[in-house]
């Protein structure tokens, strides 16, 4: 950060408008580019397959396992990012360039140990009906992943944003062609595809390291020696990246149903009775209808009116005085027969 903030005071000495847009341009472009291509070459790459990857749902989950490899490689090399740099940061201080290499060396053997052990058991059994290749596929991705993250902030140690920006967008433009040419594979090609761009991605960052650092020996494990090393950082790592992808993958809760609202300006009768039925509620002297449940069955403990009940028994009696004779009638009748 302290690198970026350089760059920006350079462009800021200007005193311009137009200083003062490419300060801003470059401190979005930095911080975010990487991120920004990787999400818009994913994208790219659905939205082209869809109807040519049969079926669809390969499309989708080929988002949503390049999703899972870039969650789970953050957080688990998450314990190792912050703790690096400030090594990095330290030895450069110390004019002490020279352990920078090997010890960048000994942090990617063993995030590649840790990385292709813990991918190659969710492969073995958590994707038992997937293909082999998918689950091969599945670990490579994992471990190359894993190792971009760690190059990543190795270049930004050395200040070397635009080279980061350049070789992202190198990196992401060869995974959306490689993946359009090879989907015809459906959902074993679009990651074979992926798998392609972030190789050449990671040849690319290993290629500026090697130049930028000359070393004698190539790997080296003092990073983690008690001198060197910093666990505060290495939690702080972990649970940063822990927290942004555990918020990410909460889904949204789902809304209570809305009671119909009953219309406030003056509507037909037609325009009341259809809020009537939305609403459970029923016209003005009319019998009320029976509580119905949301499943359609009725509420329990709302029984409809049964034959001994006193709704029951009060329309029968209804009945029975309707089909009986008025007393008045059958007085007159009988004086008429004597």
């Amino acid at each position: 950060m302290a690198g970026i903030g350089f760059e920006l005071r350079k462009l800021l000495r200007k005193d311009t408008l137009l200083g003062l847009i490419r300060a801003y341009a470059y401190a979005g472009v930095i911080s975010s580019g990487p991120w920004v291509l990787s999400i818009i070459g994913i994208l790219i790459i659905g939205i082209f397959s869809l109807g040519v990857v049969v079926p669809d749902l390969a499309v989708t989950r080929f988002q949503v396992t390049v999703t899972y490899l870039i969650a789970g490689s953050l957080i688990l090399t998450g314990v190792v990012q912050l703790a690096f740099t400030r090594f990095c940061a330290d030895r450069s201080f110390e004019h002490r360039e020279d352990m920078i290499l090997p010890n960048f060396g000994g942090v990617t053997v063993l995030v590649t140990l840790i990385s292709g052990c813990l991918s190659l058991l969710i492969g073995l059994f958590l994707f038992p009906g997937q293909s082999i290749l998918y689950r091969v596929l599945l670990v490579a991705s994992f471990v190359v992943l894993s190792n971009i993250w760690i190059a990543t902030v190795f270049l930004s140690g050395m200040k070397q944003y635009k080279a980061i920006l350049w070789l992202y967008a190198l990196g992401y433009t060869v995974t959306v062609a490689a993946a359009l040419l090879l989907r015809f594979m459906d959902l074993e090609g679009l990651l074979l595809g992926f798998l392609l761009g972030q190789v050449t991605l990671l040849g690319g960052m290993l290629v500026l390291i090697i130049r930028g650092y000359p070393a004698l020996t190539i790997v080296s494990f003092e990073m983690f020696s008690g001198k060197y090393l910093y666990p505060s950082l290495m939690l702080v790592g972990f649970f940063y990246n822990a927290g942004v992808w555990a918020a990410a993958a909460g889904g949204p809760r789902c809304p209570r149903p809305r009671r119909a609202s009953r219309p406030r300006s003056r509507e037909s009768s037609r325009s009341r009775a259809a809020w009537r039925a939305a609403s459970g509620r029923s016209a003005p002297g009319a019998r009320p209808a029976a509580r119905v449940a949301p499943c359609g069955s009725p509420r329990p403990g709302v029984p409809g009116p049964t034959r001994g009940s006193s709704r029951a028994r009060g329309r029968r009696r209804g009945r029975a005085g309707a089909a009986a004779p008025p007393a008045r009638t059958t007085a007159a009748a009988a004086r008429r027969a004597r």
